[in-house]
């Protein structure tokens, strides 16, 4: 199916912020911290930060005509399998944003798409690369990028020299457990697994020693290996690497369900 040719959608108070590439290379929207989206320090939670960016990338979805309950109705279903996440600085409580994001392509069996969180001001907050595709959620199947028939209006990248497709430690699974999480009904989504932006509260939790001394988060990376489903119950281990770096992993009894690395600021 043709569509016609994107332009970008601006909402809000303000003047999108200028970038170095024309403004149709980049889809934007408008946003603000709420404070159900902070922790106690004010600051947004890399789990709602997620969920910002996902709005406005579902928001650019509408705008080409292909809304994910029209890809639900035939059968096909964009899955995360990876983001990486560079946080400049996090957003606080009652700020305003704006929040970019950009289809790149499929690389392989995987379609790219990058993200920006931008300040009022246009100081760069976040800066996100993510990896999904695309599946039949009954059958669990895995669709290639050929069979998807609607025109994405893929983009070159932006940040391939900020953040990237960062690879996760080969190591075995880490000895200590740092938390245990049961999946609840409200960790579930309309895939019938959890949501992927759980996951980071999960491993935030697993890290709350870390998080409660103050230590700015300043990577955050999670692929998704296997889904989670409610009556899991997810062991999340965790060993602290050079560099204030922290490798985890979730299983559950069905094997691993998520891996993770998290790099805090010196």
């Amino acid at each position: 199916m043709s569509s016609k040719p994107f332009k970008p959608f601006f909402s809000g108070r303000r003047e999108p912020f200028d970038m170095t590439l024309p403004a149709s290379n980049y889809f934007t929207v408008q946003d603000k911290v709420d404070y159900f989206d902070c922790d106690n320090r004010r600051k947004m939670r890399i789990s709602a930060a997620i969920r910002c960016m996902q709005r406005c990338s579902c928001e650019q979805m509408v705008r080409l005509g292909i809304p994910l309950e029209k890809l639900q109705a035939e059968r096909m279903a964009l899955i995360l399998t990876k983001i990486c996440i560079k946080v400049h600085r996090l957003p606080i409580c009652n700020e305003a944003l704006t929040v970019c994001t950009i289809p790149v392509g499929p690389v392989g069996v995987k379609y790219h798409r990058e993200y920006f969180i931008d300040s009022a001001v246009g100081e760069r907050l976040v800066s996100a690369f993510s990896y999904w595709i695309l599946v039949d959620p009954i059958s669990r199947k895995l669709h290639k990028p050929s069979k998807f028939p609607y025109d994405w209006d893929l983009r070159p990248s932006l940040i391939g020299d900020i953040v990237g497709d960062i690879p996760l430690p080969r190591r075995s699974v880490p000895e200590t457990i740092r938390a245990t999480v049961p999946v609840r009904y409200s960790d579930i989504d309309w895939n019938n697994h959890v949501n992927n932006t759980i996951y980071p509260d999960f491993i935030c939790d697993a890290l709350l020693d870390e998080i409660r001394d103050d230590r700015k988060i300043d990577l955050f990376t999670i692929a998704f290996k296997n889904e989670s489903i409610l009556g899991d119950r997810i062991e999340v281990f965790a060993d602290p690497l050079d560099g204030g770096e922290f490798y985890l992993v979730g299983r559950h009894e069905r094997g691993t369900c998520f891996e993770s690395l998290v790099r805090f600021s010196s």
